[in-house]
């Protein structure tokens, strides 16, 4: 079979190129004519149509997104109607908020009057969105302190933090929804991010109010200085002898020694005198099975704690 010479027959029965152009441009020009022609025509049709909110809003908080638009049903010209369909940056429906956080949904059956005025070019059937939904809230101001959350300070092992907790400014002034400052203790806790602190901290530090949606209240000042004192903590054991109170003759001790164990600065660890340590067991306080409970009745100020791993000493008689 000859495909060329069937192929060759097929294109011969087809408009030359000069033709299909000739073509096209009369049925753009008819398609023109008939788009206008039909725009000069009366039409209803559902339209969406911006809107804005009138009120004071340096004196609320909005929460939620407010409406932008409403969809409308409208009879008028295709023309007016095409321009308000298509065209951008229209003048939005101004509808007024004189007690907007009273106020939480709008029936829109209401708004017929405002958009009847505003769109005289059409006519407004009737407002097809049935509700908009307003969540506003009245705007309050206070004036907070600021409390340091100590126990949300991490640091490096070992460490302890010698020193008052120190904020400065020691106050902030917090601004938002009126129904999320007065649930604000009056002491706003901060918690500082940096981890493993091992040395004195004076930082500028973000301050956050954990807890509560920050993005819609305001805080000033934004940052805190922040000034604490850090030291490491060591912890040993050490043997101390046992000091005897009230004891009679022929009362005798298993050991005369006693361990204690000491938690103390590293940096004060040399200048700890262990015998300044004293352990002593009163005969006097003797319980029913021969035990007595040994007391710390003595150690320096350097040290922050002494214990006795020893929970009672037995005692022998000869």
């Amino acid at each position: 079979m000859n495909w060329r010479g069937i192929f060759q027959n097929i294109t011969s029965l087809l408009p030359s190129r000069s033709s299909w152009r000739a073509v096209l441009l009369s049925i753009g020009a008819a398609t023109t004519f008939w788009f206008f022609n039909s725009l000069n025509q009366n039409y209803t049709a559902s339209i969406n149509y911006p809107i804005h909110f009138e009120f004071q809003q340096e004196h609320y908080v909005i929460i939620n997104d407010l409406p932008s638009e409403v969809i409308i049903n409208v009879t008028g010209g295709g023309w007016t109607i095409f321009r308000k369909t298509f065209a951008f940056n229209l003048p939005s429906v101004n509808i007024p908020l004189g007690q907007p956080a009273d106020v939480k949904k709008i029936a829109c059956a209401g708004l017929l009057p405002v958009i009847n005025e505003q769109l005289k070019e059409l006519r407004v059937n009737y407002i097809v969105t049935d509700t908009l939904n307003i969540n506003v809230e009245r705007k309050k101001t206070r004036k907070l302190a600021v409390k340091i959350d100590s126990t949300a300070i991490l640091l490096e092992s070992g460490y302890r933090i010698t020193s008052k907790l120190q904020a400065t400014p020691d106050s902030v002034i917090v601004t938002g929804p009126e129904s999320i400052i007065n649930l604000l203790p009056d002491g706003l806790p901060m918690a500082i991010e940096e981890n493993d602190i091992d040395d004195d901290f004076d930082e500028f530090v973000d301050f956050k109010i954990r807890g509560y949606s920050q993005p819609l209240l305001e805080i000033s000042p934004t940052e805190i200085n922040v000034q604490f004192s850090v030291e490491e903590f060591i912890s040993f054991t050490s043997i101390v002898p046992l000091r005897i109170n009230h004891f009679p003759t022929g009362v005798t001790l298993p050991d005369s020694t006693i361990e204690v164990s000491i938690l103390m600065k590293n940096s004060l660890r040399n200048e700890l005198v262990e015998d300044s340590i004293i352990v002593a067991l009163d005969f006097e306080k003797i319980k029913i099975d021969s035990t007595i409970l040994p007391e710390i009745i003595r150690y320096p100020k350097l040290i922050t704690s002494v214990s006795t791993d020893t929970t009672a000493i037995k005692i022998h008689y000869e």
